[in-house]
């Protein structure tokens, strides 16, 4: 399962953030969002609160198509770096770990993790900007 969920049918109860295209308009759990759980929410979270620091983990949050192309930008120098480091602790503190457990699972499979985080990054960035096209926002339908 990739990290970012594209069918609400892999979705297993309710504990996911939602981006949906465009501005809330009251609906939760529309087909055209996609999803993360918590934890990997959690790796591009802090860039979103650095460029809209109104967003709150448990709202929901209208972002415009101006900040969204500065996070957007973030991502992608995040998943660069990703791309030329071999281990987390290469980063140096660029990836936000949300759960205390969240580094121990990481390190369990470093490789694999890493490869998950640079996937996870680059398939957004690929659907945000695409979304984007067509829409002057999107919203973070948090917890």
């Amino acid at each position: 399962m990739s990290w970012m969920i594209t069918d609400r049918g892999e979705l297993e109860g309710t504990c996911y953030i939602e981006i949906l295209p465009g501005k809330f308009q009251g609906e939760c759990w529309n087909s055209q969002s996609v999803f993360f759980d918590e934890e990997h929410f959690g790796f591009i979270e802090p860039t979103i609160i650095r460029h809209c620091p109104e967003h709150d983990h448990y709202t929901f949050t209208d972002i415009d198509k101006t900040m969204w192309e500065d996070i957007l930008a973030d991502l992608q120098r995040l998943h660069q770096s990703i791309g030329d480091a071999s281990r987390l602790s290469d980063l140096r503190g660029e990836v936000d770990l949300f759960f205390t457990t969240t580094k121990q699972r990481f390190l369990e499979a470093e490789a694999d993790n890493m490869q998950n985080l640079r996937q996870m990054l680059n398939d957004f960035i690929l659907w945000a900007r695409n979304t984007l096209e067509s829409h002057d926002s999107m919203a973070v339908l948090g917890m």
